[in-house]
């Protein structure tokens, strides 16, 4: 089906572009193509291969199934998820960091003949939903940009339903990789040294500041903290070795660079060694922290 979006496609790229490069122009590699990083911001197959991640992830159908994407951006997920995946999808979205986002999805959900109450203006620290709604909660690369991310996984919990899911993909700063910025450092290194790589590779290293350096530490230190019953799945460490053993690393955005380590490391035949060390320091990223909401005392 042709839909006003495919039809407009080319005039939102162009906002979404100027958007982007307006935020990341002095943060990504000189020569970056913001053009063709706004068409993947926008692509459906991206999308796609997203929701199509996040069912293998908690191994049902989002079919029929109540979903919410924190962190939800210019909506390409949430419309994806209702046309192609028959998901009744939300999403929040403050508009803050990406100048233009929230409205521009509201554009989007418009031009795909959507409702765009769907998604709504907000914070992932304080959703604006009750308790036990969504049978699904989902973020991607949001938690190490929000204030709180203890209360964010809360929040994240809490509207939850009892034997639902939550997954949140998160960059692991106990790792190698800066996805941001596109380089690589040593596991668990501290901001000003992060900064000290941007600056040398003539980048703006204010952006650092803005970022929670998320760990496998912090993560089970804020999940701890945590009153309402959930059970920890997995952090991604299954997919981590996948992708190196079989380099199907998509190459979005900066991710290339990561690409070319893994044929590395499959070339030189360390591959298994490298995952070794990784299961014992959790160098996985990124992390997909998945949760299986618990059902509270007195619930039938």
């Amino acid at each position: 089906m042709i839909t006003d979006f495919h039809k407009r496609k080319e005039e939102i790229c162009e906002l979404v572009m100027k958007h982007y490069q307006t935020t990341f122009s002095k943060i990504f590699p000189q020569g970056t193509d913001f053009t063709a990083l706004a068409q993947e911001l926008l692509s459906e197959q991206k999308a796609s291969d997203e929701l199509f991640r996040l069912e293998k992830t908690i191994g049902t159908s989002l079919a029929h199934k109540k979903v919410l994407e924190i962190g939800s951006g210019y909506g390409m997920v949430v419309c994806t998820g209702i046309k192609n995946f028959q998901a009744e999808m939300h999403g929040i979205e403050p508009g803050e960091q990406f100048s233009g986002s929230f409205s521009l999805s509201q554009e989007i959900c418009t031009a795909y003949s959507i409702d765009p109450a769907c998604i709504q203006r907000g914070v992932g620290e304080a959703l604006p939903y009750a308790p036990n709604t969504f049978d699904v909660v989902y973020s991607s690369n949001v938690l190490e940009h929000v204030n709180d991310p203890q209360k964010v996984l809360a929040e994240s919990i809490r509207v939850c339903k009892e034997d639902g899911f939550v997954v949140c993909v998160v960059p692991n700063y106990g790792s190698f990789w800066e996805g941001h910025y596109g380089f690589f450092f040593l596991p668990h290194s501290p901001k000003w040294a992060l900064k000290l790589i941007a600056r040398f590779l003539g980048r703006d290293p204010s952006f650092i500041d803005t970022l929670q350096l998320v760990t496998f530490g912090k993560l089970t230190k804020w999940l701890a903290s945590i009153q309402e019953p959930f059970e920890i799945i997995g952090w991604g460490e299954d997919l981590f070795a996948h992708r190196l053993r079989t380099l199907d690393i998509a190459a979005w955005a900066l991710l290339s660079r990561v690409v070319v380590l893994a044929k590395l490391l499959k070339n030189l035949k360390i591959t298994e060694l490298a995952l070794w060390f990784s299961r014992i320091f959790h160098w996985e990223t990124p992390f997909v922290v998945v949760l299986k909401k618990g059902r509270s005392k007195g619930s039938t």
